[in-house]
């Protein structure tokens, strides 16, 4: 319960309270005043709720999704690019390259799971060559979606794209909607992002999981799952 509706419930008890202790006029006041809050705040989170509703809009006028495969975790520690795809709100492709690493020479533990290894990259480009399209494409987007969208844009930001703008997490969105606490991390739960497409029924159908148009066809699949359920009507705070 949000503290404000805990001072307006402490507030009619004590007016109640007052009231049949035969001071109606004390009483009165102490209801008169809960009453007061209570307006200004519903007024407040009304108001609040407008500003989010529209900056969701506009946050989908013209957003894009992103996944990355890396190999590793930290960009601060030499981690680097290994694969980009990006597309727009109807599944194009806007962007959808192997890149090839500037330092790393091998990545065994990232290449168990994305399959990437140092021969499939070998004869790629680097990053630089692509990154006057990739700030193009960053700087018409309204948003920048994606599953754990942070780790992403992390890594495109040490690439050298910068980007400010608003970010939707659909990893954490999820877990908000399922909302199962993680007592250990303070939040609700993470599931990965497989978890979360078969939860929606996602059909992969030829594609591999870890191969990032693959993934980010499942996150703009879930989604839109997320947004008919009508959670993102009730979740807007979720645009950062």
């Amino acid at each position: 319960m949000k503290k404000h509706n805990k001072v307006v419930i402490i507030l009619v008890i004590i007016g109640v309270l007052t009231m049949i202790g035969g001071y109606v006029p004390v009483g009165t006041f102490f209801i008169a005043i809960a009453a007061f809050i209570y307006f200004v705040r519903r007024t407040k989170d009304h108001h609040i709720e407008k500003k989010r509703s529209i900056n969701f809009q506009r946050a989908l006028s013209n957003p894009i999704f992103i996944d990355t495969e890396t190999t590793g975790l930290n960009p601060n520690k030499n981690d680097e690019l290994l694969q980009i795809a990006i597309i727009d709100m109807n599944g194009n492709t806007l962007f959808y390259h192997l890149i090839k690493p500037n330092h790393r020479k091998s990545w065994p533990k990232a290449t168990d799971i994305n399959g990437i290894t140092p021969a499939m990259v070998k004869s790629e480009n680097e990053i630089d060559v692509y990154l006057d399209q990739l700030i193009g494409i960053f700087e018409k987007a309204s948003c920048v979606i994606g599953y754990n969208v942070d780790f992403d844009l992390e890594f495109i930001k040490a690439a050298g794209v910068s980007y400010s703008g608003p970010t939707i997490d659909v990893m954490k969105d999820y877990a908000n909607y399922r909302g199962i606490y993680d007592s250990y991390h303070g939040h609700n739960r993470w599931f990965k992002l497989s978890a979360c497409a078969s939860h929606f029924g996602y059909d992969w159908g030829n594609d591999t999981q870890h191969d990032s148009l693959s993934d980010v066809k499942a996150t703009l699949f879930c989604f839109n799952k997320l947004r008919d359920s009508g959670y993102y009507s009730r979740a807007i705070s979720t645009v950062k």
